[in-house]
């Protein structure tokens, strides 16, 4: 939940708060006025005037839904634009090449995993990292190896999987298909991306995404404008309710010395 929205719920919760109590706060804790002195329907007793502050709240409510009516509809808009962008012929066929690219990657990419599991070089230097993970795994375990003792262990496995890196990347570089591939993909994926970018310029001077965006500014600002206006509405109640009860407890200080 935003930060703007917690602070109107807290001011809200304090709201129904109050219009629960309010009614009757000001004759709780010793400051009923007795009967008979004439003071029943002075001010100090009436309740206090909430209407602004409720106004005020419900402005408040309102203008939430508001807000997020158009963010909702903001999103949906956006998802059709983006829809409709990915169904053009131009981006639909770069989409489609990239695909295809990326099955021939991942293909190129597994011939040259099987060639390595056949290389005893490579099979060697992964049982020795596999090895090395496993001293780590019972230090761990133990519970009684040094602060160094792991370090170093832990340093190990890295370097072990620093070679297995090497030996991979110097494979996929001497593989003529994988390299192909890979540029293929590259390409591919450059090409989607400037028709997106070209995409995201279009939405600048879309009528419909420009006012969609506008609403959100001024629901925005709509709501902000109606949540300082709670605000001072809630102060107002709460700077009356002070001076009420003071009142009655001043009445009561006074009867009590009669």
């Amino acid at each position: 939940m935003p930060r703007s929205h917690r602070i109107v719920t807290a001011l809200i919760g304090a709201w129904l708060m109050f219009s629960a109590l309010a009614p009757s706060a000001v004759w709780a804790n010793g400051f009923r006025t007795p009967r008979g002195n004439g003071t029943r329907n002075s001010a100090a007793t009436r309740p206090v005037d909430t209407k602004a502050r409720d106004a005020a709240a419900q402005e408040v409510t309102q203008a939430q839904s508001t807000l997020e009516k158009a963010q909702a509809d903001f999103a949906r808009l956006g998802s059709k634009l983006q829809r409709d962008a990915d169904e053009s012929p131009e981006l639909a066929a770069a989409l489609a090449d990239q695909m295809q690219a990326q099955k021939a990657f991942d293909l190129a990419e597994s011939n040259v995993e099987r060639q390595l599991s056949l290389d005893p070089t490579y099979s060697a230097a992964q049982k020795q990292k596999e090895t090395l993970q496993a001293q780590v795994d019972a230090l761990r375990a133990g519970g009684t190896a040094t602060l160094q003792e792991m370090t170093d262990a832990a340093k190990a496995v890295l370097a072990a999987g620093q070679v297995l890196t090497r030996l991979q990347v110097s494979a996929q570089a001497d593989d003529p298909q994988f390299q192909q591939a890979k540029a293929a993909l590259v390409k591919a994926t450059a090409k989607v991306e400037t028709l997106r970018q070209q995409y995201q310029q279009s939405l600048l001077s879309d009528p419909q995404w420009t006012a969609a965006k506008k609403a959100i500014a001024d629901a925005q600002t709509q709501l902000r404008s109606v949540q300082a206006k709670l605000a001072q509405a809630q102060q107002a109640v709460t700077t009356a309710l002070a001076k009420q009860q003071g009142s009655l407890a001043k009445q009561q200080g006074s009867t009590a010395g009669k």
